[in-house]
């Protein structure tokens, strides 16, 4: 009951509505998500330093 009352301020009625969208490792994932865009990106860069 302690916890209900410390969590007043959410539903539990909705939590079974709760959704995941992914459960990936999120540096792999923005590997796989902006790899290609971000070494494309890099190939037009002209100084070294923003490479």
């Amino acid at each position: 009951m302690k916890e209900m009352e410390k969590n007043s301020h959410i539903d539990t009625n909705r939590s079974e509505r709760n959704v995941d969208f992914t459960q990936k490792n999120l540096k792999e994932f923005y590997k796989e998500e902006f790899g290609e865009a971000l070494e494309n990106y890099n190939e037009n860069q002209k100084r070294s330093d923003r490479k």
